[in-house]
C-alpha cells in the first residue's frame, strides 16, 4: 500500500460539487474513483446526485488495500460501481475512458495522463499531477 489519506465527508462533498457544477452527470455517464480507500468520494457522488436529482454515474473504483476495498464494496454495494483491487499508479490502460475522475489529488502520479470522454463524442487528456485540481471533467464538443 502506497499510503492512505482519508478524506472527510465535507471535503469530499465540496470536491464533488465542484466537479459537477458546470457539467452535472447524465444517464449513461461514467466516473473513475482512483485510490478509492473506503469510498468517501463514492458516497459524496451518491449524496450529490440524490440531492440534485441526477442519475448516479456508473463507476470503477480502484484500491490496492484489500481491507479498504472490502469496506468500500460493502458500504456501496447498492451503487453502480465496479470495485477492482489493483494499483492505480500501475498500468491502467485497460480501464478505458470516463466522463469524470475524482479522488484524493495526492494519490496521482506527478507525470502521466488519463483519458476522459464527454458523452462518447470526443476525448481530452487530463494531466495527473499532485499540484493540479483534484477533479476532472471533460467538456469538449465534437
Amino acid at each position: 500500500m502506497k499510503g492512505h489519506v482519508p478524506t472527510p465527508d465535507d471535503l469530499a462533498d465540496h470536491i464533488v460539487e465542484k466537479l459537477f457544477r458546470e457539467n452535472p452527470p447524465a444517464a449513461g455517464e461514467t466516473i473513475l474513483y482512483p485510490g478509492c480507500g473506503k469510498g468517501p468520494f463514492i458516497a459524496a457522488v451518491e449524496r450529490y446526485c440524490n440531492t440534485n436529482g441526477h442519475p448516479i454515474p456508473e463507476g470503477v473504483a480502484i484500491e490496492l488495500d484489500p481491507e479498504h476495498l472490502t469496506a468500500a464494496r460493502e458500504r456501496h454495494a447498492d451503487l453502480p460501481v465496479e470495485f477492482q483491487e489493483r494499483d492505480f499508479l500501475g498500468d491502467v490502460a485497460d480501464l478505458g475512458e470516463f466522463e469524470y475522475i475524482v479522488g484524493n489529488p495526492r494519490m496521482f502520479p506527478s507525470k502521466g495522463s488519463m483519458k476522459t470522454r464527454n458523452s462518447g463524442t470526443s476525448s481530452s487528456s487530463i494531466p495527473l499531477s499532485g499540484d493540479s485540481t483534484s477533479t476532472s471533467s471533460s467538456s469538449n464538443s465534437p
